[in-house]
């Protein structure tokens, strides 16, 4: 196996593990969204129950522990965004285009009357090969390791959340007891509705007939073939470019796929 081959093994492999990398970074949000789902409840459990603490000094370090967890809370949600929003994650060339280009590569160099062609166009595709797994496997380096903090900076927070929770339960419930007066019973109402009579049925009628879709066939104009000069100097194939994807667009409700400039 020569050189080129190795590297292309290489830089093959480390794009295949960064997508990996992707898929398992998204997998270890699981445990840290349920924590901060459980310190919301914790909050608002606070929140609807304030005590009348018996004591000045219980009272300040509640309030220090609630503000302090409710920091990390919002502080936990601002990295969740950021692990989500505004990557741009790159990805190789479909295997059309790549079919596509070895085929149009192989009969250039056949108009050429090349008598290496095959090794030619091997050789353009294996190059080809490398460029976009070097440019793309980079840039989703760059783009997970930018995660890889943010999810740090994530379970470092839930972490903090939870001791400052435990803390807070420690004065709420030792010196302060729950405000009465400031609970509010609510009183659901379920308006329960009695079926008189029949069912109302509410019929909806299609206006499908005469309203069949008209296609005209277009009928190619059966143009003349063109007799080739065997003089004429054939123009090489342009070269698939890959695309990006900016993954989490809210404006268009889904991904973007934009063509990479060289």
């Amino acid at each position: 196996m020569c050189l080129r081959d190795e590297l292309l093994k290489h830089v093959r492999d480390a794009y295949v593990s960064e997508e990996e990398r992707k898929d398992r970074l998204i997998s270890r949000l699981n445990l840290p969204i349920v924590m901060l789902v459980t310190l919301g409840g914790v909050l608002s459990y606070y929140l609807d129950n304030l005590p009348n603490f018996s004591c000045s000094i219980a009272c300040v370090l509640f309030w220090i522990f609630f503000s302090g967890m409710s920091a990390t809370l919002i502080m936990s949600w601002i990295y969740i965004a950021k692990f989500f929003f505004g990557y741009k994650y790159g990805y190789i060339s479909t295997p059309k285009e790549f079919s596509d280009f070895t085929n149009s590569t192989f009969e250039y160099y056949q108009q050429l009357e090349n008598p290496n062609a095959e090794t030619l166009t091997n050789a353009e595709l294996r190059e080809l090969l490398i460029l976009q797994y070097t440019k793309f496997g980079t840039s989703n380096t760059i783009n997970n390791d930018r995660k890889t903090g943010y999810l740090r900076a994530l379970i470092i927070c839930v972490v903090l959340g939870v001791g400052l929770a435990l803390l807070s339960a420690i004065p709420y419930f030792a010196n302060g007891r729950p405000n009465r007066e400031n609970v509010t019973s609510i009183n659901i109402e379920r308006n329960e509705t009695k079926e008189t009579g029949g069912t109302i049925m509410s019929e909806k009628t299609s206006n499908q007939s005469g309203q069949s879709d008209k296609t005209q066939p277009q009928k190619g104009g059966g143009g003349s073939k063109e007799k080739g000069t065997p003089k004429t100097v054939p123009t090489k194939p342009e070269k698939p470019k890959g695309r990006f994807i900016k993954e989490g667009d809210l404006k268009k409700g889904r991904n973007v796929i934009k063509e990479t400039k060289e």
